[in-house]
């Protein structure tokens, strides 16, 4: 029990409040301004364009996959992550197999060469969690051309994918029969295959998944992105994820998804606009609306005003002392709390005025 609870406040300072769509504005002060570019991109990409195809990369040094800006091994991200999702009382079944799969891939790595090819399958999760209805087939290919060898992924998109579907195009491109059953198998089980090349991978995705990348729409979604950032969206995004308020981060984020809601409307092929730079804020009257609900191949996430309060819940996973809590907000807190709600800011007065009934004893 105590080697959680310092697990659980060594977390404190790395745990981000959550906006909608599972974005985190809550940045910490060592986050590089081009982690949270490149952010914001892969968020506009999955959830608002809707791309077909993503491509990322990792650092591969000491049989170890590492963050490509900070060099932090992708195994204690994801620990984190796991951890973050038990702080907001959420599940963590999936994260734990994603874990799985991670330190599988890096026993494999060690022997791949890089004529190998990495698959990963990620099924979509339960509706009823707010998961999205789409998937994603990972593949991937080690580089290492250059000072740092690389592992070089791409997230391929598909749309209302069955399991049935994931199992025959699983074992299709493993070469393995596969007895898989449930997306938290696939995802803890990851391959790298030897003789796999590219074109036959995309014949299998086209034939178990009617997968075919639309040319146009790469070439849409890229321009959208480019043109975000010649705009100085994306780098003032970056400078209000760094200084600004909750406030301005929350704008700031509806901002650029409303902004590529009315481009994708408007752009045509061939179009070229050379855009003045822009601040966020001179925007916000036009686009900081909240953005229409899209449900994501992550949770979505309620935000909240004091992550201290969610390190309480799951402190007292540990603690079988009696908790008090709030009949309004239904913070809980361990021992007497004195007239005010830490977590709604409610007195017992005015509880009691508007419900007649204490609170927060």
């Amino acid at each position: 029990m105590a080697v959680l609870t310092e697990k659980i406040r060594e977390m404190e300072p790395r745990i981000r409040k959550k906006s909608e769509n599972d974005f985190n504005t809550d940045y910490s002060r060592e986050t590089t301004p081009c982690e949270i570019k490149e952010d914001a991109k892969y968020f506009v990409y999955e959830y608002r364009l809707e791309a077909q195809k993503v491509h990322f990369e990792y650092l591969l040094a000491d049989s170890k996959i590492k963050d490509i800006y900070r060099s932090e091994e992708m195994s204690t991200k994801m620990q984190f992550a796991l951890w973050e999702r038990a702080i907001y009382g959420q599940s963590t079944r999936r994260e734990e197999a994603e874990l799985k799969g991670l330190l599988s891939l890096e026993k494999q790595l060690q022997t791949a060469t890089p004529d190998d090819l990495i698959i990963w399958a990620s099924p979509p999760g339960p509706k009823e969690e707010n998961y999205g209805d789409y998937g994603f087939i990972f593949t991937g290919k080690i580089d290492d051309s250059g000072e740092q060898k690389k592992l070089r992924m791409t997230a391929v998109r598909l749309y209302k994918p069955s399991l049935e579907q994931f199992k025959q195009g699983f074992s299709r491109l493993t070469g393995e029969e596969t007895e898989l059953e449930t997306a938290e198998q696939f995802l803890e089980t990851t391959r790298v295959v030897k003789n796999l090349d590219q074109n036959t991978v995309d014949k299998i995705l086209f034939d178990h998944f009617g997968f075919e990348e639309d040319p146009l729409k790469k070439i849409k979604d890229q321009a959208i992105i480019e043109e975000m950032d010649e705009l100085g969206l994306l780098d003032d995004f970056v400078r209000i994820m760094q200084e600004g308020t909750v406030e301005e981060k929350e704008n700031a984020l509806n901002v650029i998804q409303n902004w590529v809601i009315e481009r994708q409307k408007n752009w045509r092929t061939n179009e070229r606009i050379i855009f003045p730079q822009i601040k966020i804020e001179m925007l916000v009257s036009q686009y900081g609306h909240t953005p229409p609900e899209t449900r994501g191949s992550c949770p979505g996430s309620t935000s909240s005003s004091n992550v201290l309060n969610k390190l309480n819940n799951l402190n007292s996973l540990f603690n079988s002392n009696e908790w008090f809590t709030c009949p309004k907000c239904n913070y809980k807190a361990h021992g007497p709390i004195g007239n005010t709600c830490p977590g709604c800011g409610i007195t017992k007065e005015q509880y009691a005025a508007e419900a007649g009934e204490d609170t927060c004893e």
